[in-house]
């Protein structure tokens, strides 16, 4: 552990070397609150003598006018040192309000969001933030308090994309120690005194107790979140070849085959490492290995949803569900819906080959005199209804779709054709509509051909 100013500094250069954190080539954005650890970090870089440093800071506008002045604070330290110097206002409160979030999600959301612009407007390539060894143990247990799986008890990454910590190896007692060796003067936080914050809490009331059964202690759980993260590494090895087994993408969806729970033996850890990057948590991925025989249940994420098929889990991006509504006149014709294109035509029937149109997969062959325009393309309702070539009672889509054994998120790809007075005349590619069929009286024929996807 390092006991000196120099030490420290020693400390900073070879950790961050080891680990490649970062290099004299980058520009460096460092995220500067007016807070001792922010402004240590800043002191270090400086004594490195990087040469590429901009500070930011964000104002969430949540004190009044303490916020004020830490903005006032950091943008002179930028001035004293000519570094360039970016900051924005908030306001925090509001935004939580609307993404029904905690202010400090929003805090969190707000400044990424703002970092990540500044990157790319401005040419910096990494964002170097505070995070030392206690922030490390204190996320440590907030997890554990809360229910984490796996990843939440790994502990910090160093380098996490373009986000650097390059005090992670510090604790806060050696960063409180170089503060007052140098006399770098920074601005305390008054809401770090306020212990219903559940991290303020653990750190102030909490943390120090079990401390007092170990002098080992802050060393033992970084260990432990070491180990950890060798396990993680482990896991994460297969759960990708588990992926690249049994997880297939395609155009509009993800297919996993149910063979994955028998290679794990339905073991829902390893299962929420699959499913955890489509936003479903470990409740969730308990609920659905427990419906795993249950063809047609779904589930939802804020993201995507899950239908559980006869074979597999298919998962479908909300984005890709929109309402596709296209209107048809009695003209010629071109138009699409989702990634299948279509050609409509009139035809006289004296001039029509029936037995040239059959494949239902690819001509819808309808009466025209039999049709209201305008007609309407659109995606399936879970009401829809009608009568399949060659019966004489009505049927549910929905029923039509189970008995042909169609996957639930494959039911919206499959454009309707609804006639003006509210009919369906054909599933497009599937089935068409006894009652709108081609007869021996038919006059004009109305033909919808496939022509690519």
């Amino acid at each position: 552990m390092a006991q000196t100013s120099a030490d420290l500094l020693k400390e900073f250069i070879n950790f961050n070397q080891t680990h490649g954190v970062f290099s004299k080539e980058d520009n460096l954005l460092v995220a500067v609150s007016a807070g001792i650890d922010s402004l240590v970090l800043t002191d270090l870089l400086l004594k490195t003598e990087h040469k590429n440093i901009a500070l930011v800071h964000c104002n969430f506008t949540l004190r009044g006018k303490a916020s004020d002045l830490d903005q006032a604070f950091v943008e002179q330290l930028a001035d004293t040192h000519r570094l360039a110097f970016f900051s924005k206002q908030f306001d925090t409160v509001s935004y939580a309000k609307e993404k029904g979030i905690s202010i400090q999600m929003a805090a969190r959301d707000l400044r990424f969001r703002y970092f990540s612009t500044l990157c790319k407007e401005k040419g910096y390539n990494k964002i170097a933030v505070g995070t030392h060894k206690n922030d490390l143990i204190e996320t440590f247990f907030i997890n554990l308090i809360r229910g984490s799986a796996l990843q939440g008890l790994t502990g910090i990454k160093t380098v996490n994309q373009n986000i650097i910590r390059p005090l992670l190896f510090a604790l806060k007692t050696q960063i409180k120690a170089y503060a007052e060796k140098h006399k770098i003067t920074y601005r305390e936080d008054a809401s770090n005194k306020d212990d219903h914050y559940l991290r303020n809490a653990l750190r102030l009331n909490i943390l120090p107790k079990i401390k007092e059964l170990s002098t080992s202690f802050d060393h033992k759980i970084v260990q432990t979140t070491t180990h950890l993260q060798a396990y993680k590494q482990y896991t994460d090895h297969i759960v990708e070849r588990l992926k690249t087994d049994h997880l297939k993408e395609e155009k509009q969806s993800i297919h996993i085959e149910k063979k994955l729970l028998d290679a794990i033996y339905d073991n829902y850890a390893i299962f929420y490492d699959v499913l955890s990057p489509y936003g479903f948590n470990t409740s969730q991925t308990q609920n659905i290995i427990q419906a795993k025989a249950h063809v047609g249940a779904s589930f939802s994420t804020h993201t995507h949803n899950l239908y559980v098929d006869r074979t597999h889990f298919i998962i479908v991006e909300k984005s890709k569900t929109t309402v596709f509504e296209t209107p048809l006149s009695d003209h010629i014709q071109s138009f699409s819906f989702k990634d299948l294109n279509f050609k409509s035509e009139k035809v006289q029937a004296t001039s029509f080959e029936l037995n040239k149109y059959r494949d239902a997969s690819k001509f819808t062959a309808i009466d025209f005199d039999s049709l209201v325009f305008p007609l309407k393309v659109r995606a399936f309702k879970t009401a829809d209804r009608f009568m399949p070539l060659g019966m004489s009672g009505f049927k549910k889509v929905s029923d039509y779709y189970t008995d042909e054994k169609i996957p639930s998120p494959q039911k919206k790809d499959i454009p309707i054709l609804e006639n003006g007075n509210g009919d369906i005349v054909a599933l497009l590619t599937r089935r068409l509509d006894e009652r709108y069929k081609v007869t021996a009286h038919t006059k004009w024929v109305y033909i919808i051909h496939l022509t690519g996807a």
